[in-house]
């Protein structure tokens, strides 16, 4: 059913566990307070209180506290809309997908990293990485702004 595939900066953090190259505890952006805040995200979800979800999300990835409701309100709008694909991420953080898994996507499957992505989603290079040993049709790619 489906012929590619584009994973931009996906959030398989279940990846990195094990891996004798990266840990979580050697991370100091990815410490046991936004361990703590991710499973507050999946409590929020779980509970149906989206905006709250996406708040806690939000000052985790942008390293600032109360950045959703610090930005105008026509972003905050702008967010809310693209929920339902932010809930898929959101959600996607503490489930199991291993190198295995990956090795059975034998679609050509193009990896995406942004340049300029918050440095909460450094961990993300690594993921990537891991994704590019394991998939077997893959090409990396990263989107850079250039400035005129």
């Amino acid at each position: 059913m489906v012929k590619t595939l584009v994973l931009g900066e996906p959030p398989i953090l279940s990846l990195l566990e094990g891996n004798p190259y990266y840990s979580f505890s050697k991370d100091a952006d990815l410490s046991r307070e936004n361990e703590l805040k991710h499973s507050l995200v999946q409590e929020a979800i779980y509970k149906r209180d989206i905006e709250k979800a996406l708040g806690i999300f939000l000052d985790v990835i942008m390293g600032k506290e109360g950045y959703f409701y610090q930005v105008t309100q026509d972003t905050r709008a702008e967010i809310m809309n693209s929920v339902k694909s932010l809930i898929g991420e959101l959600s996607s953080i503490t489930q199991r997908f291993t190198c295995e898994d990956a090795r059975r996507v034998r679609i050509p499957t193009l990896l995406l990293k942004g340049e300029q992505s918050p440095k909460i989603l450094h961990h993300i290079i690594h993921i990537i990485d891991i994704l590019s040993y394991c998939m077997p049709n893959n090409e990396q790619s990263t989107i850079f702004r250039y400035i005129t």
